[in-house]
Parts: C-alpha cells; sequence; structure tokens
C-alpha cells in the first residue's frame, strides 16, 4: 500500500513551522487543511463503497477512543481503501489535488488584502 506522506505535503506545500509565521497559525492553519483532508478521505469512500459497506466503516471509526484516534482511525481507512480498486492512487491524486487547491485559494485571497 502506497503511504501518502500527507503531513509532509501539507507542511512543505504551506511552508508550515518554518518560522514564517507564528507557531499558533501554522498550528491552526495545518489543522484546517489536515481536517479538509480527511473530509475529502470521507467523501471519495462514501462515492467509492457500497452502502452497507461505507456504513460499516462509519460505525468503526465511531467506536475509536480518542487515546488511540490517529493511528487507528488511519489503519480503518487503509483497510477500506484497499476495497476501493486503485483507491490508494486514487485517493493520492485527490488529496494533492485538495492541497494544491487550498494552497493556491489561500494565496488569491492574500493577494485580495
Amino acid at each position: 500500500m502506497k503511504k501518502f506522506y500527507l503531513d509532509e505535503r501539507i507542511r512543505e506545500k504551506f511552508q508550515l513551522f518554518k518560522g514564517f509565521r507564528s507557531q499558533q497559525e501554522d498550528q491552526e492553519l495545518y489543522e484546517h487543511i489536515y481536517e479538509a483532508c480527511f473530509a475529502e478521505i470521507l467523501i471519495f469512500l462514501k462515492d467509492s463503497l457500497e452502502e452497507f459497506t461505507f456504513k460499516q466503516f462509519q460505525r468503526e471509526l465511531a467506536t475509536i477512543d480518542d487515546k488511540e484516534a490517529l493511528n487507528l482511525t488511519y489503519s480503518v481507512i487503509i483497510e477500506y481503501l484497499r476495497m476501493v480498486t486503485d483507491g490508494a492512487y486514487k485517493i493520492d491524486r485527490r488529496l494533492d489535488h485538495l492541497v494544491n487547491n487550498l494552497l493556491i485559494q489561500s494565496m488569491k485571497n492574500l493577494s485580495k488584502k
């Protein structure tokens, strides 16, 4: 299964935590982008999986304890992405497109100020 390197991709594209902005501002931006990526993954799985399987996926996510959330959530997502033909490749391209669009959008917003 292909690794997504989503964390690295976000940090690099947006030049986060390199001293260009405050730590708090970078953290807020990082969380906003990561949430958008997670939402995109959910949309992708909803569109790609059968309704019953997607509901099973949602139930599995709902049972994850907060303490182990990130690692378990990632492994559950990977498990269900494997059920989609070329799921890893498709979500990788989709997330890359999303992150690029968020970067373009943020640059446009800066130029309006």
